[in-house]
């Protein structure tokens, strides 16, 4: 039996004790129907919490798999989805804000799409040689156009060296060049008995090259009979204005002194005389240009070279008094003394002439290791306006037209010059300023 007991109060006072029994087997009975309640409760809890979870989880995973769904369909390119979401939890917000999400991804790709079509749309129409390399030397785009100049069919994802050594070693070289330098260049390269000039660019964001080839055959081509015409008609003109020039000599020569007719012919003489200048600058410009000419190299010393020039100008240094500053100074280079002195001359002459007080000063010297030699003719005339710089030594470009009309100018003398230099494989550079003066900088390999 089992028994429990249990005290009485009042108070403070124990006024008694309620003692209970019962039979064990009893007890056992009752702890078995109350199992077998709780067991039937348990299961019934268990049942309907299976039944929630699974209406819960259909509820929360089925937008989830509309979802997952809409998602692999973005990712297959294909935008146009819906999405039948009746929830008003979480997952209504989470679709919403998917289905925003996909109009600007929708919106930017249809934008990326049409930059692209037309990008391609406009590289394939071009008459000009398109190339793209990237850094690992491997082309990744190619025109039409390029592959026309080129004479090949397809070169697109295979190493530029091989696929373009045989169209033109020179282009190959030119774009090592620029891949190891990473430099922006220019070049004329002969492909295929044509004449193209390259323009190559760095393309920083892509880590590679572009190239665009422009075929500029035609206007070798034109340049070349432009140059022969020119050439041509200089020489039939040097005879006649030689013999004119002659006969005028030989009748101011003649006339009286007070005779009206003779100012008539001083006027043509001069004029005539400006002519003969511009047919003899033409020929010498022709002859620079050809591709035949050549420099007769000799040891000479600048020093001895720009003193003969200074004495051609004794006559005007007087006359308009302004001071020649040269420190002779032995310098010992290999050049056409001919041809240099006329640059020389040409620009001491352009020095005096646009001078009307001040100086003109010329200093010579060594540069870089002695390998190179620099000439600067400076002067404090009239200077040259910025604008005007860069076309300073174009064919008959003029500064100063009226003063040059009154001098006698033909506007070929710098450009002259500057053929000249080039043939030397040296530079000339400006720098100038209005009412300041200018310098006139040539550097000459030794």
């Amino acid at each position: 039996m089992l028994y429990n007991a249990i005290c009485i109060y009042d108070g403070t006072k124990i006024l008694g004790y309620i003692r209970s029994s019962m039979f064990l087997s009893d007890i056992n009975i009752l702890i078995s129907k109350l199992t077998s309640k709780l067991i039937i409760v348990i299961l019934f809890i268990i049942i309907f919490s299976l039944i929630i979870s699974y209406f819960f989880s259909k509820h929360l995973s089925n937008p989830i798999k509309k979802l997952v769904l809409a998602t692999n369909k973005i990712s297959k390119g294909d935008f146009d989805i819906k999405l039948n979401i009746t929830n008003n939890d979480e997952t209504k917000i989470l679709s919403n804000s998917f289905l925003n999400m996909n109009l600007q991804i929708k919106e930017l790709f249809n934008k990326i799409k049409y930059q692209k079509d037309l990008l391609n749309n406009i590289i394939s129409t071009m008459r000009e040689g398109v190339i793209v390399i990237n850094n690992n030397e491997i082309i990744k785009l190619s025109n039409p156009s390029c592959l026309k100049i080129l004479n090949i069919e397809n070169i697109e994802n295979k190493n530029y060296w091989k696929s373009l050594i045989l169209c033109s070693l020179e282009l190959n070289t030119f774009i090592k060049e620029g891949l190891d330098t990473k430099k922006n260049a220019s070049k004329e390269i002969e492909i295929n008995n044509k004449k193209y000039l390259c323009y190559l660019s760095n393309l920083n964001s892509y880590n590679g090259i572009i190239i665009i080839l422009y075929d500029i055959s035609i206007f070798e081509e034109v340049n070349k009979i432009k140059k022969e015409f020119i050439s041509n008609v200089s020489h039939e003109l040097r005879t006649p204005l030689t013999a004119i020039k002659g006969y005028l000599e030989t009748a101011l020569t003649e006339i009286n002194p007070n005779n009206n007719i003779k100012n008539y012919l001083k006027i043509v003489y001069k004029h005539t005389e400006r002519l003969v200048n511009i047919v003899k600058d033409l020929l010498t410009l022709s002859n620079l240009e050809s591709s035949k000419v050549s420099l007769e190299y000799s040891k000479i010393n600048l020093k001895d070279i720009i003193n003969n020039s200074l004495e051609l100008f004794n006559n005007k240094i007087s006359n308009k008094k302004i001071e020649i500053l040269f420190k002779p100074k032995d310098i010992i280079i290999f050049a056409d003394s001919f041809k240099l002195q006329y640059v020389l001359i040409n620009l001491i002459d352009n020095a005096i002439k646009y001078t009307d007080k001040g100086y003109v000063n010329i200093e010579i010297d060594y540069t870089k290791n002695n390998q190179y030699v620099t000439i600067k003719i400076k002067d404090t005339g009239i200077g040259i306006p910025k604008e005007n710089i860069p076309r300073l030594f174009e064919r008959f470009y003029v500064v100063n037209k009226s003063r040059s009309r009154e001098s006698g100018g033909t506007g070929l003398g710098l450009s002259i010059v500057k053929h000249i230099i080039l043939l030397h494989k040296g530079n000339i550079i400006v720098n100038s300023e209005v009412e300041k003066g200018s310098e006139f900088i040539l550097t000459l390999p030794v």
